[in-house]
């Protein structure tokens, strides 16, 4: 009924720890200048914490919650993506992390860029 002696809610209590780690993740877009194809984008980021440590990368088309690049468990800070159509989309980068023992994992903000259509000569 919710109503416990004081007997009743000892015996329910528990102790719960946490640790907090700082583990924000910066993230830049690029045009590159040296990309042999068209519409290169090149994502960087960077995450504080030492440790091992990977990555989880996801760009999608704006207003879809279906990844066209889903790429986990990398270890490099940047991946490039070429021929994009035209439209609009948005990225985010997750930091995983394991520190002394334990795990600390954080996405990004999503970012989101704009692919203009290509200029017919």
């Amino acid at each position: 009924t919710g109503i416990f002696t004081p007997t009743e809610a000892a015996a329910m209590s528990a102790v719960y720890a946490f640790d907090r780690q700082r583990n924000d993740v910066k993230t830049s877009l690029e045009q590159p200048d040296d990309c042999p194809t068209k519409r290169c984008m090149r994502f960087r980021w960077q995450a504080p914490l030492e440790g091992k440590r990977s990555f989880h990368f996801q760009l999608l088309p704006a207003g879809s919650d279906l990844p066209l690049v889903d790429e986990a468990d990398m270890t490099a800070s940047e991946i490039v993506v070429t021929d994009l159509p035209a439209g609009t989309y948005r990225w985010r980068v997750e930091s995983q992390t394991v520190l002394d023992g334990k795990e600390f994992a954080k996405w990004s903000d999503f970012s989101e860029f704009h692919v203009q259509k290509s200029k017919k000569k």
